[in-house]
């Protein structure tokens, strides 16, 4: 009787002919090198020397092939985050009102014999192209502002030194402010800055006290575009060295910039507008996901982002 697969039955007897056409077999093998399926010869254990061979699995795990590029599975996000990106206007400092704004307008229209409301109109005409990358340098600015003011300026030289000061000012923000950012750093974080801004805020930036504890500063008058632009995101994130999924983005959500943190793969977190109600703001949008009141409690919600969920009563 044969068992399934063609083996010889346990009780069955093979004749003399079968033995002797297998010892045939063997010796010609023995002469050849070659077994009876065509390959190598590989040594039989004796009785006493038996051994268990272990097969490699047929597929080893590694990188997976899709038609012969390789993909190797993302290890998919930290519990914590290496790298926290903040706006600026808003969420660091202030955002400006309308009469902050005027008063502005004003400082500028003493140094320059232009009306107020002629230089409050030429920067509400002018955001645009004072924060999409179009006017990247403090030179550009100023030439730009001075032909939208017209007849009565003095030169766009006179109007830098204005625009440089009244940007000093606007970056001045409050030491626990400062005080945050030194603790995240302290912790290990990279700390970035990402902002809609316009070159005299980008030029007077080196000189604030925030930008001695951020690692990286993007703007978008020199980037070349404005929130929630995905390149932003990149740029910020490409600067620190840090996966966008391994960064968590702050802030107030002014431009959309919380949707595109999200779109390009931050996890994204919203502070109550700094400055109040009444501050100037563009783009909002409705966020249903986690909220601060202010940037003084980021480290305490990181912390909480991190920790273990309790368990509740009634949990098995």
């Amino acid at each position: 009787m044969a068992l399934p697969g063609g083996g010889p039955s346990p009780r069955g007897r093979s004749s003399p002919a079968t033995r002797s056409s297998a010892i045939g077999l063997g010796a010609a093998a023995a002469r050849t090198g070659v077994d009876r399926a065509g390959g190598p010869q590989l040594p039989r254990p004796g009785p006493q020397h038996s051994q268990r061979v272990d097969r490699p699995p047929l597929r080893p795990p590694g990188p997976v092939t899709a038609g012969g590029a390789v993909t190797i599975p993302s290890p998919g996000p930290r519990a914590y985050p290496q790298a926290l990106v903040l706006d600026l206007f808003g969420t660091l400092v202030d955002a400006p009102t309308r009469a902050q704004r005027l008063q502005a307008a004003e400082t500028i229209a003493a140094a320059t014999a232009v009306p107020a409301a002629v230089i409050e109109q030429a920067y509400i005409d002018s955001w645009a192209e004072r924060h999409d990358g179009r006017l990247p340098t403090l030179d550009s600015l100023s030439e730009h502002l001075w032909q939208r003011c017209g007849e009565g300026t003095p030169t766009p030289h006179d109007l830098c030194t204005v625009l440089l000061r009244l940007a000093t000012a606007r970056l001045s923000a409050s030491p626990d402010v400062v005080a945050v950012l030194r603790t995240l750093r302290e912790r290990g974080l990279r700390i970035a800055v990402l902002s809609d801004a316009s070159a005299d805020i980008a030029e007077a930036w080196q000189g604030s006290a925030l930008s001695e504890s951020v690692d990286v500063a993007v703007f978008s008058c020199r980037a070349g575009a404005v929130k929630p632009h995905i390149s932003l995101y990149r740029a910020v994130t490409g600067q620190l060295g840090v996966a966008p999924q391994d960064t968590m983005y702050c802030g107030d959500g002014g431009g959309d910039e919380l949707r595109g943190a999200t779109a390009a793969g931050l996890t994204a977190v919203r502070v109550e507008r700094r400055g109040g109600p009444s501050t100037i703001a563009f783009g909002d949008r409705p966020w249903h996901g986690p909220s601060i009141s202010g940037v003084e409690q980021l480290p305490a919600f990181m912390l909480a982002s991190r920790a273990p969920r309790r368990p509740k009563e009634g949990d098995v």
